[in-house]
C-alpha cells in the first residue's frame, strides 16, 4: 500500500514538472447587457478555471491614445474593478487588458502615446498586461523599411517586459500574414492567440468552425478553411508551437431554412448567432446530428438550422492542442458558457476544455475519469 501511495505521488509530482497548458478566458464587458438569465458579471466568473483572464474590449482615439469607453470605468458597475478584485480568489490568475484597432496610421507620436496611455491605464487598475488584438495587419513600412506593426509589437515589449507586464496578440484565423512577418513578431509576445472560427456563410447552411472542411468550403485566404488548416498555416509561417493559444468559440450559427433535407451548403439565411447557454436551452425542442466528417454537431428542425459546439466537437480540436504541443487554448467569451449549469455542469464545456488538456483525466467514449495524475477520483459524462 505504502509503495503504491508513492508511485502515486511521484506520478502526480512528475507531472507537475511539466509546464501545464494555458488557458485564456475572455470576459466580454457587454455581455454584462445582457438580460436574464443571460447577463453575466464579473461575479459569475469562476476565476480557478483560467490561467489568463482577458478583459475588455478596448479601444483606440484617433490620436493613438488607448479608447477606454464609459461603462468600463462606471463606479457604480465597477466592472474593472470587480474583474480585477477575481484575483484575490486565485493569485495565479493573470487579467489582461484587450485591446482592438487600427495601427495602420500609427507614427511614431501615435504608437509612443498609445504605450503611455496603455501603461497608465494598466498600472492604475492593477491589470497584469495587454492582449493585443492584432487582426488585420497590412504591409506598411516606415522610413528604415521596417513593418509599423513589427516596430509597434518590438517598442510594446520593452515598455511592458520592464515593468513586469505581460504581453501577447490575439490574430485572425480568416486572413493571410505576411509570411516574414510572423518569425518576427512571435520574438516579442508571449503568447499568439489564434481566432480558429468565423468560417461560416451567411447565405448557405455551414458551419463555424469546422474541424476539417469538405469540398465547396469558402474559408478564409491562403487555403484556411477550417481549424486545422488554421493552426497547420501558422506553424508553417514559423510561428512557435509553444507560443500558440488554440482559440475556440462556443457560439452557434441559427439559419432560416425551407429546404428539406436539411443539408449543409444548402441555402439559408443565417437570423442569429447563439451563445452555447442559449442553445443547450432549446435543444429538445431539435433533432440533434452530429457532422463525423468536418467534427461539428448541429441541430434542426421544420424552419432552422443550428450548427453549433459541444463537448464532442471540443474533443476533436483539443486533440490538436496535444498533437502540435500547442501552448493551450483560448476562450473566445466564458459568458457563452452555461455559467449557470442550466443544462447541467456548470461551465461545461470549459470544465472539459481544461479536464482534456491538462493531461489529468483521459476522454474515452465521451467518459473522462483520472489517469492517476490528480487525486480526484470522479469520473464525468461529457457528451
Amino acid at each position: 500500500m505504502k509503495l503504491y501511495l508513492y508511485a502515486q505521488l511521484m506520478a502526480l509530482f512528475m507531472s507537475l514538472l511539466k509546464a501545464d497548458k494555458k488557458i485564456h478566458c475572455r470576459y466580454s464587458a457587454q455581455a454584462y447587457y445582457r438580460k436574464f438569465p443571460f447577463k453575466f458579471e464579473p461575479e459569475n466568473i469562476d476565476p480557478n478555471l483560467c490561467s489568463y483572464l482577458g478583459f475588455g474590449t478596448f479601444g483606440i482615439e484617433d490620436t493613438g491614445a488607448i479608447k477606454i469607453d464609459h461603462y468600463f470605468m462606471d463606479q457604480q458597475l465597477g466592472l474593472i474593478k470587480n474583474t480585477i478584485a477575481l484575483k484575490q480568489k486565485n493569485p495565479a490568475l493573470k487579467v489582461l487588458a484587450v485591446v482592438r484597432g487600427s495601427f495602420d496610421e500609427f507614427d511614431i507620436q501615435k504608437r509612443q502615446n498609445f504605450i503611455d496611455t496603455s501603461v497608465h491605464f494598466m498600472e492604475q487598475n492593477g491589470f497584469d498586461g495587454l492582449d493585443l488584438n492584432f487582426l488585420y495587419p497590412r504591409e506598411v513600412n516606415l522610413g528604415d523599411h521596417r513593418n509599423v506593426y513589427e516596430t509597434l509589437l518590438q517598442e510594446l515589449h520593452v515598455a511592458l517586459s520592464v515593468r513586469n507586464l505581460e504581453f501577447g496578440i490575439t490574430v485572425s484565423g480568416l486572413v493571410e500574414y505576411p509570411r516574414a512577418f510572423v518569425p518576427h513578431i512571435s520574438a516579442y509576445v508571449i503568447f499568439i492567440n489564434i481566432m480558429a472560427y468565423g468560417y461560416g456563410s451567411e447565405s448557405v447552411l455551414d458551419y463555424d468552425a469546422p474541424l476539417q472542411s469538405s469540398n465547396g468550403m469558402v474559408g478564409g485566404a491562403d487555403g484556411i478553411f477550417d481549424v486545422e488548416s488554421c493552426i497547420s498555416y501558422w506553424l508553417k509561417l514559423g510561428a512557435p508551437a509553444y507560443k500558440l493559444n488554440l482559440g475556440l468559440s462556443i457560439r452557434g450559427m441559427a439559419y432560416l431554412t425551407y429546404v428539406t433535407p436539411k443539408e449543409l451548403r444548402k441555402p439559408g439565411k443565417l437570423v442569429k448567432v447563439l451563445l452555447y447557454n442559449e442553445i443547450c436551452a432549446i435543444r429538445k425542442n431539435f433533432e440533434e446530428a452530429f457532422d463525423s466528417v468536418q467534427g461539428v454537431p448541429y441541430m434542426r428542425n421544420e424552419t432552422h438550422w443550428i450548427s453549433y459546439e459541444n463537448a464532442q466537437s471540443l474533443d476533436l480540436k483539443l486533440n490538436l492542442v496535444t498533437q502540435y504541443d500547442l501552448n493551450g487554448i483560448m476562450i473566445r467569451d466564458i459568458g457563452d458558457d452555461d455559467f449557470h449549469g442550466v443544462c447541467g455542469e456548470r461551465y461545461h464545456l470549459l470544465q472539459f476544455a481544461r479536464r482534456k488538456i491538462l493531461g489529468k483525466y483521459e476522454t474515452i467514449n465521451g467518459i473522462s475519469c483520472p489517469n492517476g495524475k490528480t487525486f480526484e477520483n470522479r469520473c464525468y459524462r461529457e457528451f
